[in-house]
């Protein structure tokens, strides 16, 4: 029961990594439509919004019972993330201040997004191979234990083939 519950909050830190990756991406997003609108401002809410997802989903993860490297991983990474949401927030807000020079600096949305994306992909590869990991300690453990069923199982059928065996020589022997 404790590798399955590991690899259930395992799983449950996947699915936010994975979520988070989309945030990011949606981010990077906000910023180069802020710098090709009409009016940049109007990207401000879709910003908002995906900084209250982010910081719901880190809520989500630091809530988890994960290791203490599990743990300093997400504190990284939270880091990261309010770092990348300032230098995309700056990047919105200098385009509504000069959409044009925004448009100039385009690369600074690729860069930002580039250091997230890499930290991020490490931490999904370390969280996947964990879910591997246990997804085959589980599979290995099954297998033992179906091996012991059926070493236990086919031993008392052996015993009660013995048993039956004892009753029926003794009332055989009572019989003649």
């Amino acid at each position: 029961a404790e590798i399955q519950d590991q690899l259930l909050v395992a799983q449950q830190v996947q699915v936010l990594a994975r979520e988070l990756d989309t945030r990011s991406s949606e981010m990077k997003v906000d910023a180069r439509k802020a710098m090709v609108r009409q009016n940049p401002k109007d990207q401000l809410p879709e910003l908002a919004e995906d900084g209250l997802t982010i910081s719901e989903r880190f809520d989500a993860l630091t809530a988890l019972p994960v290791d203490a490297r599990g743990a300093e991983q997400i504190t990284q990474l939270q880091e990261l993330f309010a770092t990348y949401t300032s230098e995309i927030t700056a990047i919105i807000d200098g385009a509504v201040d000069d959409q044009a020079q925004a448009r100039v600096d385009w690369e600074k949305v690729q860069e930002a997004n580039d250091v997230t994306d890499d930290a991020l992909g490490a931490f999904q590869e370390e969280v996947d191979k964990d879910v591997t990991s246990l997804m085959a300690e589980i599979d290995r453990t099954g297998g033992r234990v179906r091996t012991l069923l059926l070493t236990v199982l086919g031993l008392g059928l052996f015993l009660v083939g013995l048993a039956t065996l004892a009753v029926h020589r003794s009332i055989i022997g009572k019989l003649q």
